[in-house]
């Protein structure tokens, strides 16, 4: 069956012009591995239609415009870094990204600057890849403010390091292996066959999980852009579910969660989620950060969510609106910046 999938997922790279080469990883289409950074990115210069979604990529690697490596005089230059949510997953053109909505409105906002907001998001990105693009990609470009939207994709080695994973009557949860060309289109393609409503499950308890590495991970994040010296906001992670929504309700909505996150109940990723949230806003306060909890702030349900994680326009427009707010009502950017 898995051959099945992976062969139907390489035609459909082939069909939208891509083609599927050795040092391509995950949507074949559009990434490569970058040898010198040791980094996952996005072909550079490209222009890659995948139905679902249009990617533009800039020369370095990111769904972002291209940017000088030298900063103007009057310019600012602020970048969001994380994963999937930041690149824009479900958004099907890159000025529906956040970092696009954000740029757009603080240009409008200080119209005798120049504003540049960098999108360093890449799908699946981990913690340790988020400190990688920025020691290599995005330190050199002299950021005035560095908004930090790390995803959760480091709750997932909860489950992979010997986590139950929770027992459903519909399609079981296989471990797949590493030519599998693409993980995150692999799950959302396949959710349908998860569809039935488990009577039984046996998971993973979120209070029994030894956060420790789960804290210097981010520590080691946190603690490379500050010593940068560079400004950071840090944006907590929202959800499309909610524990008071009625069952059915959380159970369609959490459905890529409980794809990737799979050794939790629904109830068990809202105390694993919630509690890591807070772990990031307790720690990114001891580095004296600036913190806006986005997942107290996003309103849940499907308004501004295409699933259980990732905005649709309208999200991406609500949290771009949220993050302008923060930052120029708390003067984030300072003397020098936007004033």
């Amino acid at each position: 069956m898995l051959a099945g999938i992976e062969a139907a997922l390489q035609a459909r790279v082939y069909l939208n012009g891509g083609a599927v080469a050795d040092e391509l990883v995950d949507d074949g289409s559009i990434y490569f591995y970058n040898e010198e950074f040791q980094l996952k990115l996005i072909q550079p210069n490209i222009i890659s239609d995948e139905g679902y979604r249009t990617v533009q990529s800039n020369s370095y690697g990111l769904r972002s415009p291209e940017i000088a490596l030298e900063k103007e005089e009057d310019e600012v230059r602020i970048a969001i870094l994380g994963a999937s949510s930041v690149m824009g997953m479900l958004n099907p053109v890159n000025e529906e990204t956040i970092t696009y909505r954000l740029e757009e409105h603080l240009q409008a906002q200080f119209p005798n600057k120049k504003v540049n907001v960098i999108n360093g998001g890449i799908a699946g990105y981990e913690f340790a890849d988020q400190k990688q693009l920025f020691d290599k990609v995005l330190a050199p470009f002299e950021l005035d403010l560095l908004v930090l939207y790390t995803g959760f994709n480091d709750v997932t080695p909860y489950c992979l390091d010997g986590g139950v994973a929770a027992e459903s009557n519909g399609l079981v949860n296989y471990e797949l292996p590493d030519w599998v060309i693409s993980i995150e289109i692999l799950i959302k393609n396949s959710a349908i066959l998860r569809e039935l409503r488990p009577e039984v499950e046996k998971t993973t308890d979120p209070s029994s999980l030894n956060v420790i590495p789960f804290r210097e991970r981010y520590d080691d994040l946190v603690g490379a852009i500050s010593n940068a010296n560079v400004p950071i906001l840090v944006a907590t992670n929202p959800r499309s579910y909610s524990r008071n929504m009625p069952y059915q309700q959380q159970h369609d909505l959490s459905e890529l969660s409980r794809s990737k996150d799979t050794c939790f109940s629904i109830m068990g990723l809202h105390d694993v989620y919630d509690r890591h949230n807070d772990i990031i806003a307790e720690m990114s306060k001891e580095y004296g950060a600036s913190v806006i909890r986005l997942d107290q702030l996003v309103p849940n349900g499907e308004d501004f969510y295409g699933d259980s994680i990732h905005f649709n326009a309208r999200g991406s427009e609500y949290v771009a609106q949220l993050l302008l707010k923060k930052i120029t009502e708390s003067n984030l950017i300072g003397d020098g910046g936007l004033n």
